[in-house]
């Protein structure tokens, strides 16, 4: 799954995904339709626009596959909230809770899923802000 932010922010990461698990000899498939998941729509506010984009998404992405998300946050979202937006449509929820159980991040999907370690290579890290926020709503302590 490309995400959104991946597909208009930083293709270049969807791309590098791809490269990746295709050296390391994933049969990489990348649906033509798939869209944004919705979180963003979720963030600002818009339920019915969140569980439009997800109820696409679990379509877009329902062959018994997995599906490997090459950020954190998204697929956070696809896995641990797609179900909580159908928790009032039990066939939906179901669904939700089917692709979240193979929705991975890549370097989860990389090393517990294909046991890729010590490869000798380096990895550039830039940490988020958003490990910070729930500090910042704190406000100073006093």
């Amino acid at each position: 799954m490309a995400t959104c932010l991946g597909d208009v922010m930083r293709p270049d990461s969807a791309v590098a995904t791809v490269r990746l698990l295709r050296r390391l000899g994933v049969v990489v498939h990348f649906p033509k339709r798939q869209t944004c998941c919705g979180q963003p729509f979720y963030n600002s506010g818009f339920l019915k626009g969140a569980r439009d984009l997800a109820r696409h998404t679990i379509e877009v992405f329902s062959e018994d596959r997995p599906v490997v998300v090459p950020s954190g946050r998204a697929r956070r979202w696809s896995r641990m909230s797609f179900p909580i937006l159908f928790h009032d449509d039990a066939a939906w929820q179901a669904r939700a809770t089917e692709l979240s159980a193979r929705t991975f991040e890549l370097s989860d999907f990389l090393v517990n899923r294909l046991k890729v370690t010590g490869r000798g290579g380096q990895v550039r890290w830039k940490s988020g802000l958003s490990l910070c926020l729930p500090l910042a709503r704190a406000g100073p302590e006093k």
